[in-house]
C-alpha cells in the first residue's frame, strides 16, 4: 500500500467531487497536498486498485495543471 491509498472504503462517484481539491491560481503549479488530493480521490473512483499510484499521481497533475489553465 503507498501513501494515497487507504484503507477507506470507495464511495463511487461522490468519492470524486467530494473530494476534488479546487485548482490553484493561474500560472502556479499544484501543490504536493492538492495532488495527494486527486490521485486519492481517482484512485476512489477506480475502486482503490493496488500498483496504480504513480499512474493516478501523474493524472491528479495533468488534471490540476488543466484546470488551472481555465
Amino acid at each position: 500500500m503507498t501513501g494515497i491509498e487507504s484503507s477507506a472504503k470507495p464511495q463511487g462517484d461522490r468519492a470524486m467531487s467530494k473530494n476534488m481539491a479546487p485548482p490553484q491560481p493561474h500560472g502556479e503549479e499544484p501543490t504536493h497536498a492538492e495532488i495527494a488530493k486527486r490521485a486519492r480521490a481517482i484512485w476512489l473512483c477506480e475502486g482503490c486498485p493496488e500498483g496504480k499510484a504513480e499512474e493516478h499521481w501523474k493524472e491528479a497533475i495533468r488534471q490540476l495543471k488543466l484546470e488551472a489553465r481555465g
